[in-house]
C-alpha cells in the first residue's frame, strides 16, 4: 500500500514511479535543472544525504541550473573565498583555536593584502569585536603543519563552523560597503557558528568553500526578501501569531491572559533558524524545506512546536516561569519528523487559507 502511494506521488511530480535517488539523479544530468521539480521535492520528502549539498548550492543560488558550467563556478568561488578567508585568519589569529592559527603561519607566505590595509583593519571596532575563544576536549593538534591544505582537512566541523562564521563577519564588512549586512542582522557569535555547523554537516569538512558559499547565501535571503533582516523575523512572528491563535487559541488565550507575546521567545527561533530548538542532525531536513518554499515555513515549523509544547504551557501559571520556559525551548529527543509533518500541513492548509483571507479583506 505504502508503496502504491510512493508511486504515485511520484508520478504526480512527472517521475513516472521511479525512485527518488534515480529520479534526482538524471534530473541533475540535465543540460539545464527543473529547480521548480526541486522544490517540491523539498517540501515533500525527505532528500537523500548523497544528494542535499548540490541541491542546496542550486537552490541557494551558489550554482547556476546550467550544468556545464558547475565547474567553473565552483573553481571561480573557491578562489575567491580563499582570498576572504585569508583576509579573516589574519584579523582573528589571536582568538582561534591551535588549529586555525597553523593554517595562518603557512598563509602569511602568500599575503594578498598589503600590511597597511590589515592594520587598518585590525582597528576597526565593528571587525575587531571578535567570537569566543573555541575550546576543544579533543587531543592537542600539532601546531607544525606541512602546508594550509592539510591544516584544514583536520578541522573538525565544531572548528570549521568557528571559521566559516569568522569569515563570514569579515566578508560582509569587507565587500558589502553600501548595506553593512552583518551589522543588520544582529547575530552573535554563537548563532553564527550553530548556523555554519549545519551547513559543515550538510557538505562535509572537506568542501569548505561550498559550505561558506551556502552559508552567505543563506545568512543573505531574508534580506533579499524583506530589505532587513529584522524585518523579515517580524514578518514571521506576526504569521506564527496567526496561526497560533487559529490553531491552538487556548494556548493563544493562556498566553494572552498572562500578558506574554510571541516575538518574546520566538524572535531568537527565527534569527537562529531554531538552532537553539533543535539538534543539528535534524535541522538539515527542516531548511530543506525553507529552501524549498519560503521562510514562512519557519513559522509554521514554530507553530508545530508551540502545539507539541501545548499541554506544558498551559500548566505555568506564572508568567516568569513561563517566559523563561519557553525562552530556553530545546528539544533534543523531539521526534522532528512529526514537527515537520504538522509544519508542513500548516504551510499546505491553514497558512494557505490565511493568507487567502487576508487578500480577500485588502483594500482594492
Amino acid at each position: 500500500m505504502r508503496s502504491n502511494f510512493r508511486a504515485h506521488y511520484y508520478t504526480s511530480l512527472g517521475f513516472q514511479g521511479a525512485e527518488l535517488k534515480s529520479s534526482l539523479e538524471l534530473m541533475l544530468k540535465d543540460n539545464v535543472v527543473e529547480t521548480k521539480k526541486l522544490h517540491k521535492i523539498c517540501l515533500s520528502c525527505a532528500l537523500p544525504p548523497e544528494y542535499r549539498a548540490i541541491i542546496w548550492k542550486l537552490l541557494l543560488g551558489v550554482l547556476p541550473v546550467y550544468r556545464e558550467v558547475w565547474e567553473f563556478v565552483h573553481q571561480q568561488k573557491t578562489a575567491q573565498y580563499e582570498d576572504i578567508k585569508h583576509a579573516a585568519l589574519l584579523i582573528y589569529r589571536s582568538v582561534l583555536s591551535p588549529c586555525l592559527s597553523t593554517l595562518i603561519v603557512e598563509r602569511q607566505r602568500l599575503t594578498l593584502f598589503p600590511s597597511d590595509t590589515i592594520r587598518s583593519l585590525q582597528g576597526r571596532p565593528d571587525i575587531s569585536q571578535a567570537p569566543t575563544e573555541h575550546t576543544d576536549d579533543s587531543p592537542s593538534v600539532p601546531r607544525a603543519i606541512p602546508s594550509p591544505s592539510s591544516a584544514t582537512a583536520q578541522l573538525s566541523k565544531s572548528e570549521m563552523a568557528d571559521l566559516l562564521s569568522v569569515v563570514y563577519r569579515v566578508q560582509t564588512y569587507l565587500f558589502d560597503e553600501s548595506s553593512q549586512t552583518a551589522q543588520k542582522q544582529d547575530y552573535d557569535a554563537e548563532e553564527l557558528r550553530r548556523i555554519a555547523e549545519v551547513f559543515c554537516y550538510v557538505c562535509g569538512t572537506q568542501s569548505e568553500a561550498d559550505a561558506y558559499w551556502c552559508y552567505s547565501a543563506f545568512l543573505q535571503c531574508r534580506e533579499q526578501i524583506y530589505g532587513h533582516h529584522a524585518t523579515g523575523i517580524y514578518h514571521q512572528i506576526n504569521v506564527l501569531s496567526r496561526l497560533v491563535e487559529k490553531c491552538v487559541p487556548d494556548v493563544w488565550r493562556h498566553l494572552l491572559s498572562l500578558h506574554i507575546t510571541l516575538d518574546g521567545f520566538s524572535y531568537q527561533w527565527f534569527r537562529g533558524y531554531f538552532t537553539s530548538c533543535l539538534p543539528l542532525h535534524s535541522l538539515d531536513k527542516v531548511w530543506d524545506r525553507v529552501m524549498a518554499v519560503s521562510h514562512d515555513f519557519l513559522a509554521c515549523l514554530g507553530c508545530a512546536i508551540v502545539m507539541h509544547l501545548k499541554y506544558k504551557i498551559l500548566d505555568i501559571s506564572n508568567p516568569r516561569e513561563l517566559k523563561h520556559f519557553l525562552g530556553g525551548v530545546h528539544l533534543p529527543k523531539v521526534n522532528v519528523e512529526q514537527l515537520i509533518a504538522k509544519a508542513t500541513e500548516l504551510y499546505s492548509g491553514d497558512l494557505q487559507e490565511l493568507q487567502v483571507k487576508t487578500k480577500q479583506l485588502s483594500p482594492t
